[in-house]
């Protein structure tokens, strides 16, 4: 469904498919979450969320864009620890104070919040085009009667995003990403740039590496019952919970991603016991999601295995940067990561909501519930 929004130029959809897959991807250059693996969330079927694509139009011709949606958002969602437990008491009592109509910028399904803009588009006029997608945005949240608004996840280093919500939004930091360099020739020189510590570990983490069988595919539509059972391991053993993938999410990304997708698969004897998706090009790799055995993966290092056989499949195909996602920043920095921050914009159009909000932001933010993310937040401001 299209709708032509009052705010001149602007273009708000509720599927990608409205937009033209060539035109959308120009916004986009070399970006591997594109139209195709959007259109392919939305046909999997992502339950609680309903997704808009933000477009604005020059004689026809669209020349930026940014993707969003809307949900219910309960406040314990993305918190960790006992205060988890304390909100999801709250909101069970007190729904309408700790259940928020929300309407974001960004993906449930990306780890950055994507805006493009068309080559033509001068870099100093990107901000105010930035704010006239915002407008758009908030036009369509009112419509939609959300009156909590978030942009998920901007890149603290993007110069667009800070001048248009600057002194209507309030931030807090988002969870950074962690990217590794492959500027090694070898594993053998990836491990000597590693502390000592961290380099003995892995050695001694590899040793019964023979015993894990790793297969690479790009259908595993005969294992998606194994495949969702290890997913949902890996979600309840998580404290962060936005999103729930149902089955269909996997095949359907890696069929709309075709040549640029694949999943690892790790067997113990007849046994799967950890799946990793993943997309890449010649530029990027992805490792978009991944998950163990609780019992097996341990047992058999499987998270330091699948970052060696990431790290190798970079190397043979001479991908220069290997992106490993959000969370587990602990054992990323041991192994060499660097990492990119976000910031999470919000605001409550009730203004005494608004202000509670941001009280609350001081409390939940992320990095006051993981000592691991804070000390890569205090690493990267300095």
């Amino acid at each position: 469904m299209r709708t032509q929004s009052s705010l001149s130029g602007v273009e708000i959809a509720a599927t990608i498919e409205s937009f033209d897959e060539a035109e959308w991807n120009r916004c986009f250059p070399g970006e591997l979450e594109d139209w195709a693996y959007y259109r392919a969330t939305e046909q999997a079927g992502v339950e609680g969320f309903q997704f808009r694509y933000y477009g604005l139009r020059d004689e026809g011709r669209l020349i930026a864009a940014v993707p969003g949606f809307v949900t219910e958002y309960r406040l314990e969602t993305t918190v960790q620890g006992s205060l988890k437990t304390v909100l999801a008491g709250l909101s069970r009592m007190l729904p309408r104070l700790m259940i928020l109509r929300m309407a974001s910028l960004g993906s449930p399904v990306a780890e950055t919040c994507h805006l493009g803009f068309a080559p033509e588009v001068p870099l100093d006029h990107r901000p105010e085009v930035t704010a006239r997608l915002i407008d758009a945005f908030e036009h369509d949240a009112a419509l939609n009667r959300r009156s909590f608004l978030v942009v998920k996840d901007a890149l603290t280093d993007d110069p667009n995003w800070q001048p248009a919500l600057t002194g209507r939004y309030s931030r807090m930091p988002g969870l950074p990403i962690a990217w590794l360099p492959i500027d090694f020739a070898d594993t053998a020189q990836y491990l000597e740039g590693l502390s000592r510590a961290t380099r003995k570990d892995v050695r001694r983490k590899l040793k019964g590496r023979s015993e894990v069988r790793v297969e690479f595919r790009r259908d595993v539509t005969d294992l998606l019952p194994q495949i969702t059972a290890l997913y949902e391991q890996a979600r309840a053993r998580s404290d962060l919970q936005f999103e729930s993938l149902p089955p269909a999410w996997f095949t359907t990304v890696l069929d709309a991603a075709g040549p640029r997708g694949g999943c690892f698969l790790y067997w113990v004897g007849e046994y799967l016991a950890g799946f990793n998706l993943v997309l890449f090009d010649g530029q990027r790799f992805i490792d978009k999601f991944v998950g163990l055995d609780g019992a097996l993966g341990p047992k058999h290092n499987l998270y330091v295995v699948s970052w060696i056989t990431n790290v190798e499949f970079c190397l043979e195909r001479g991908i220069p940067l290997y992106q490993s996602g959000q969370a587990e920043y602990g054992p990323k920095r041991r192994l060499g990561s660097r990492f990119t921050s976000h910031w999470i914009w919000f605001r409550h159009k009730n203004g005494f909501a608004n202000r509670v909000l941001r009280l609350a932001s001081r409390i939940l933010r992320f990095d006051r519930h993981d000592a691991e993310m804070a000390a890569v937040l205090q690493a990267d401001a300095r």
